[in-house]
């Protein structure tokens, strides 16, 4: 197990299976990098994926790593996104319905999951298709099969059949994009393409296919504005989520903040990543990094 304390004092990291300390400063800093040799070394033996625990005193999170990537993305759970670990400690409740769309290997999936209850619920949306199997393998280590629900389609503006392009093969790569004609999403390179089914959020609901969501992250390198207009009937609807967050990039903000204000949210908080954190004590302004956005309903306040 990897006992982990909260972000901001000195966490330690131990790797299940190879028995290997590896501290973490409050900067994210990791010393030594010798867990990630390890975990090139384990693949290389045919050893497969190691099992990597993560306790937060609360809940321990086990994740299968068989890659530096999603090693990475398992041991900075708790500090590679601080502010999105607050949002789902104060809206992940018990009973409550999650959406995560982008949900990559389902490192908050899985944070959720634990803290929803037997009545909650989560839906995962990833239509990379070894990321989905890399989240379906981490919901089975978690025995959360009966409340996580894994998506391995797309979402956007408009059902549709679509080109989906492979920004990497690897397991836990991000970036990869459905090319719905925004240009945004037209990516010089790719490893490979498939056509990918792809609808919208409220489809999913009006089809009963999802039960309607409390709180909803996105993120997805790209297209948020076209999946946030897929979603027009939850938004403005009588029953809204009580939170969305969406990752924005300098190039979208604008337009998702005005988008959502005129379906009835207001924008509650900014919070940067860890390395957006770094960037900013560098001098960097938040307007100018990609950063999450947190909205919430006019008539919650």
């Amino acid at each position: 197990m990897i006992p982990v304390s909260e972000p901001g004092r000195l966490l330690r990291w131990i790797a299940a299976g190879w028995g290997v300390d590896m501290r973490i400063s409050s900067n994210g800093q990791r010393k030594p990098s010798r867990l990630l040799r390890l975990a090139q070394r384990g693949r290389a033996l045919g050893q497969g994926a190691t099992r990597v625990d993560v306790s937060d005193g609360e809940h321990c999170y086990r994740f299968l790593c068989e890659n530096q990537q999603t090693l990475r993305r398992a041991t900075t759970l708790l500090i590679k996104e601080p502010g999105t670990i607050r949002w789902l400690r104060e809206q992940a409740l018990p009973g409550r319905v999650f959406l995560d769309i982008g949900a990559n290997v389902g490192i908050y999936s899985i944070f959720a999951g634990h803290h929803l209850g037997d009545t909650g619920h989560v839906y995962s949306v990833e239509p990379h298709l070894r990321n989905a199997v890399a989240l379906m393998d981490n919901i089975v280590e978690n025995r959360l099969q009966d409340r996580i629900s894994v998506l391995s389609m797309a979402l956007c503006r408009k059902p549709s059949i679509t080109e989906f392009r492979y920004r990497e093969w690897g397991t836990g790569s991000s970036h990869s994009q459905l090319q719905n004609g925004d240009p945004i999403t037209r990516q010089a390179e790719s490893v490979a393409g498939e056509l990918k089914a792809a609808t919208t959020v409220d489809v999913l609901i009006g089809e009963e296919s999802i039960r309607r969501p409390d709180f909803i992250k996105i993120d997805v390198d790209g297209i948020e504005l076209a999946i946030l207009e897929g979603a027009r009937g939850l938004l403005s609807g009588p029953h809204p989520p009580r939170s969305v967050q969406v990752e924005c990039e300098p190039s979208n903000n604008q337009r998702i903040e005005e988008f959502m204000s005129d379906h009835g949210f207001d924008l509650r908080e900014r919070h940067a990543t860890m390395a957006g954190a770094k960037r900013i004590a560098r001098g960097a302004q938040l307007k100018d990094l990609p950063h999450n956005v947190i909205f919430e309903p006019r008539r919650l306040h």
